[in-house]
């Protein structure tokens, strides 16, 4: 943790401090300023607060990293197991699995070529900017 980002939440108060958790989960801003015990309108009014935005960014790009990371730890169960349904007798589910794999290696693939169209564009224009500082 860098130390502008852990001085945002040192800079909170109590209440805020402890709302941060519920803030940063729940479905709705309704439903997180009751289980937060707060008013929507302290919730908005500390919304002005570059701190409290800064901690609460912080907290949901956390959870977001932890979820990566569980996805990423479970890709080949979940590969596995779609690969696995192919042999269903229920062609109904073969089919929703084997479209499933298709769609999934097509966007795969699509992603695939504009990373390393932006590779190439990159390059281009670095080299493109570098010829012109001479």
């Amino acid at each position: 943790m860098s130390d502008s980002t852990s001085n945002h939440a040192d800079l909170l108060n109590d209440r805020q401090k402890r709302a941060l958790p519920y803030l940063a989960v729940a479905p709705s801003i309704q439903e997180a300023c009751r289980q937060a015990k707060i008013r929507t309108d302290t919730y908005y009014r500390w919304l002005k607060n570059p701190n409290f935005v800064a901690a609460l960014k912080k907290q949901q790009n956390e959870l977001v990293a932890d979820s990566m990371n569980c996805l990423r730890a479970n890709i080949g169960r979940a590969v596995s197991t779609l690969v696995s349904l192919l042999g269903s007798e229920n062609n109904f589910l073969k089919r929703s699995v084997a479209n499933d794999i298709i769609a999934h290696y097509l966007k795969y693939s699509e992603l695939s070529e504009i990373e390393e169209r932006l590779e190439t564009v990159e390059k281009f224009v670095l080299e493109r900017k570098t010829y012109r500082e001479r």
